[in-house]
């Protein structure tokens, strides 16, 4: 799979595992009526070197866009470096993954935390 949809499939998962949430959708089933949308752009996932050592490099931006006023009501970038343990390819897939799990806790608690304050300012 491409990154972008392995990323995706990784922050779907994460929210699903997290449970704050009432309800968790991508727009690639059925369109459903909801009061928030998080919007992202993948900008980096790559490995690159830094002292002669292989470094995981995730770069996420996010903007969560409340539906009903079609309003951007946060944006954050997200960004993650994982070294790996060694320059073999297992070991830096191994630290992209880290990274990404990385990303996606942040992404979750980022996200619940504005829509609960963005709900109780309703």
């Amino acid at each position: 799979d491409p990154a972008p949809h392995m990323l995706r499939q990784r922050l779907l998962d994460a929210f699903l595992a997290d449970g704050r949430l009432p309800w968790v959708d991508t727009d690639e089933g059925p369109a459903a009526q909801v009061d928030y949308l998080l919007a992202s752009q993948l900008r980096s996932f790559h490995s690159a070197y830094q002292n002669g050592q292989p470094v995981a490099l995730i770069r996420m931006d996010a903007q969560i866009v409340d539906t009903r006023s079609n309003r951007i009501i946060a944006s954050r970038s997200f960004t993650a470096e994982q070294a790996t343990a060694s320059k073999a390819i297992p070991d830096v897939v191994q630290a992209l993954g880290q990274a990404s799990d990385r990303v996606a806790k942040e992404m979750v608690d980022w996200t619940t935390g504005t829509v609960a304050a963005a709900g109780a300012a309703r």
